[in-house]
């Protein structure tokens, strides 16, 4: 398994086909921290740094996260069959479910490297521009260690819900053996979770922002208060790796039953 993930990790760098996740995470990271400084800079003059990196997850962490993270994942599994490379590994020693979550554990430490890498430059960046003796939210005073926690804990949970999409993704992708499918069944779950006649007090609506991993699409919401919620978090932690074991689990079994 670990042997497989290894594998993968170095053929991702090896291809370029890192690119492709690199490319639009960076121009939506960094970008958006430097509009923001800009933006910032020309209203008040005060720059805030935590302001600055959360406009960044409020902007794109609803969207463009998910499906730039949906897509690359997608790729790798789906580029297996395209390529016919999936019987070269189907008739190795390895077995398939090996071969199934090694490659999902190699994309994740891929996606972990790229976006947390970023999101380090954007946070370097944005203190280095910022007054780090002048960092608030709302009327509430930060010190620069305790928003760098902030950030941390933001960007961990963040992650742990890309990571939770692509393997959503990844188990449509072994099933279908198509790229387009996973990131349509995507959609219509970020969709779903919004559709106008499901207002926010409705029961099947509370259950799915509560309980369900596109609860990650609401992230943000939790952060904006001085205390930092730590039960909250714990709660998104645990449903995002429950989800991430259902599905991989779902995925293992799917793939073991696949026919090239």
């Amino acid at each position: 398994m670990f042997k497989i993930a290894k594998l993968e990790i170095s053929k991702l760098f090896r291809s370029k086909h890192y690119l492709k996740l690199l490319i639009p995470l960076a121009l939506f990271i960094l970008i958006s921290t430097v509009i923001h400084y800009f933006i910032m800079l020309e209203g008040t003059g005060d720059i805030n740094l935590f302001s600055i990196i959360y406009m960044v997850f409020i902007e794109n962490g609803p969207f463009f996260f998910p499906i730039i993270a949906a897509i690359f994942f997608t790729d790798v599994i789906v580029n297996e069959f395209k390529q016919k490379t999936i019987n070269i590994l189907f008739s190795s020693t390895f077995s398939r479910e090996e071969i199934f979550i090694g490659k999902f554990l190699g994309t994740s430490v891929v996606l972990t490297i790229i976006f947390m890498g970023l999101l380090t430059i954007s946070t370097i960046f944005a203190s280095l521009v910022a007054d780090i003796r002048s960092i608030s939210i709302g009327f509430f005073a930060l010190s620069y260690g305790e928003t760098l926690t902030r950030i941390l804990i933001l960007a961990a949970l963040t992650l742990l819900f890309l990571i939770c999409v692509g393997s959503y993704v990844f188990l449509f992708g072994a099933i279908t053996k198509n790229q387009v499918i996973p990131i349509v069944c995507l959609l219509l779950t970020i969709l779903f979770n919004g559709i106008p006649f499901l207002t926010y007090d409705s029961k099947i609506n509370t259950f799915i922002r509560k309980y369900s991993f596109v609860n990650g699409l609401y992230i943000t919401e939790i952060f904006p208060t001085y205390e930092i919620p730590y039960i909250d978090v714990l709660m998104l932690t645990m449903i995002f790796l429950l989800h991430i074991l259902i599905f991989i689990m779902v995925g293992m079994h799917v793939f073991k039953k696949r026919q090239v």
